[in-house]
């Protein structure tokens, strides 16, 4: 009897031994399908040898899924640290959705920091968590103990007002290729011109930088008005052996939050071990911004606000940021001062033909009626956020 009892719990084992590893097989079968799917899923990147500054040009490139993403420069010689790419593969990783392994280590502060806005974006945008993978590594020592102070710097009001504020910046930094497309080039030799110009009257190093981020496959498909932040980071990432601070200038001030790839809440956050980024202005209206510069000359010459680039001037006096401008400098009682926008029937043609404003705009709008507008300009104004209040979607 005992030997019965035996042999059955034998049986019994291993009919259990054998059910535990068909599950084994299954789940070992599971883990290899979804090691596979995350394998094709993942974003890929990879260095490309950069070309050395050779006193005409310096260039550095990656690959990210086999195109070419690079930057360059004939006035610096760029940083091939990994951090610049590093911020660029994040914010692809979180909007695309897609896992990346950086194959290079990359500053360990950087890497926490870049947690911290994946926290941010995803309460923000509702983006995934966790997408970017990198091993951490201390940051070098800077070679250059006397770096300086960049500033990104437009040319517009924020930028301008940055500039006459911020006596420490030394070097006004900007990109082809982000706000103006490489293609507009008698727009960006304009550009040039004027930064040029503002640099040697004020004593301030100029380094214009080119990239082909804004026309990557990849790059390309995420929303700029998220994106930029993180294409400063890198360009900032990339002159870090000349600067040691980076200034983003706000585009919005705390009471009027918006998510945005530039704020106040995540700029601090692209900080690394060798270069902090700072966002600054956050505490006033772009319009209080505009009284501090008015009566500059050399901002009365060379501002430019314009984005749609509807004509082949600086500013095409058409779009609703340069029709806002114009709007800020009739309160000012200086458009005439400005030669680089239209005439006062232009905007008034401007505020007619537009059909509505977004919301976040109607604030700045009604603020402009308690700026002195003449009868004429105040009643288009007031009927162009009347109809707004009616006709937004």
């Amino acid at each position: 009897m005992l030997s019965g009892i035996r042999s059955k719990i034998g049986v019994r084992l291993l009919h259990i031994g054998n059910v535990l590893r068909k599950k084994t097989r299954i789940s070992d079968k599971g883990e290899r399908s979804c090691c596979k799917a995350w394998r094709k899923n993942r974003l890929s990147i990879q260095r490309v040898k950069p070309v050395p500054h050779n006193g005409s040009l310096s260039r550095v490139e990656w690959q990210i899924d086999g195109e070419s993403l690079w930057f360059e420069s004939h006035d610096v010689a760029l940083s091939t640290r990994p951090e610049a790419f590093a911020c660029l593969a994040f914010a692809a990783a979180a909007h695309h959705g897609r896992p990346v392994r950086f194959p290079e280590a990359v500053c360990g502060s950087l890497i926490e920091n870049l947690e911290t806005i994946d926290g941010i974006w995803s309460e923000w945008w509702n983006l995934p968590h966790g997408k970017f993978h990198a091993l951490p590594t201390i940051a070098n020592s800077p070679e250059n103990p006397a770096r300086g102070t960049g500033l990104f710097f437009t040319l517009g009001v924020d930028s301008f007002y940055t500039l006459i504020t911020r006596p420490d910046v030394d070097v006004l930094i900007y990109v082809c290729g982000y706000d103006v497309k490489l293609a507009e080039a008698d727009r960006l030799e304009k550009i040039e011109q004027s930064l040029r110009r503002i640099g040697a009257a004020l004593g301030k190093r100029v380094i214009l930088l080119r990239t082909n981020l804004c026309q990557h496959p990849v790059m390309k498909t995420i929303n700029w008005e998220r994106l930029h932040g993180a294409a400063l980071a890198a360009a900032g990432h990339l002159l870090d052996d000349v600067i040691k601070n980076v200034v983003i200038s706000s585009s919005f001030t705390t009471h009027q939050f918006e998510p945005w790839g530039t704020s106040w809440k995540t700029d601090i956050f692209w900080s690394s071990g060798r270069v902090t980024f700072e966002h600054y202005g956050e505490d006033l209206w772009r319009f209080e911004k505009l009284g501090k510069i008015v009566d500059l000359p050399f901002v009365q010459e060379n501002l430019r606000t314009c984005w749609k680039h509807l004509t082949d001037d600086l500013n095409c006096g058409r779009c609703e940021k340069c029709t806002r401008t114009m709007l800020a400098l009739c309160a000012y009682g200086r458009l005439e001062d400005f030669k680089g926008y239209p005439s006062l029937d232009a905007l008034i043609s401007n505020l007619r033909s537009t059909k509505f404003l977004p919301q976040y705009l109607w604030e700045a709008y009604k603020g402009f009626l308690n700026y002195g507008l003449s009868a004429e300009l105040a009643f288009e104004v007031q009927s162009l956020i009347d109809r707004s209040r009616i006709d937004t979607p």
